[in-house]
């Protein structure tokens, strides 16, 4: 693995002759995962362009701006639940690792998947639990992403998917039913399902469900 120090072989690399420097090296084969496969970072080639041509007119500043509004709400509630905690003037252990990790939860469904959650009182919510799930690379889940990274071709060979199906498929039913819910009912919300809502109507691209809901898991990945 090569690692890029000088600013001017960076400058040529990212403008003059970007267009040789276009793919990302994949971690794994994501070839049979259509929602892997249809993250921004993950395209290839004309794919990719057409993706970020999609994206880039509705990451605006402004609307980047009233998202921030979301993690307001977040954040507040992350600190009522502490001021509640230490009401009287008690005193309160608390797990840095977990309480952040239940803020970052709480971000994540807002702003990415447009879904109200409050993971400090309601802790074992479905959002929360699943994506505990997906991110939790112990033992099993581990082995079957080395296997991936490693050793693609036996990958291929067990036919296995790094990520449940199960799992997957409960983010994409929640993006797709929330986008058709407020289509249906002319809802708006500054998130990135509504950014989605107005990428997929003012583009001539015909992108699936999939790769639709694929950004949605790349916006939460980069929250992360």
């Amino acid at each position: 693995m090569f690692s890029v120090q000088n600013p001017e072989y960076i400058k040529k690399m990212i403008v003059k002759d970007f267009d040789f420097f276009v793919n990302h090296a994949p971690f794994f084969n994501s070839e049979d995962d259509p929602l892997v496969n249809g993250m921004l970072t993950v395209m290839k080639d004309q794919r990719w362009k057409n993706m970020r041509n999609t994206l880039t007119p509705i990451f605006t500043a402004a609307k980047m701006r009233a998202m921030f509004s979301l993690m307001t709400e977040c954040f507040n509630e992350s600190l009522d639940r502490l001021r509640e905690a230490t009401k009287g003037g008690t005193s309160h252990d608390v797990e840095l690792k977990g309480w952040f990790t239940r803020l970052s939860n709480d971000i994540i469904a807002s702003t990415a998947f447009g879904l109200k959650v409050n993971s400090y009182v309601d802790q074992n919510n479905e959002f929360y639990s699943i994506g505990q799930a997906i991110a939790n690379f112990r033992g099993k889940q581990m082995l079957k992403f080395f296997i991936a990274n490693a050793m693609p071709l036996v990958q291929k060979i067990l036919g296995f998917k790094v990520f449940d199906a199960e799992k997957t498929d409960y983010f994409k039913r929640l993006v797709i039913d929330t986008m058709k819910y407020r289509q249906e009912h002319k809802i708006q919300r500054p998130d990135m399902i509504q950014l989605l809502i107005e990428a997929r109507e003012e583009t001539d691209q015909n992108w699936s469900d999939d790769d639709i809901v694929a950004q949605c898991e790349f916006h939460s990945n980069h929250l992360s």
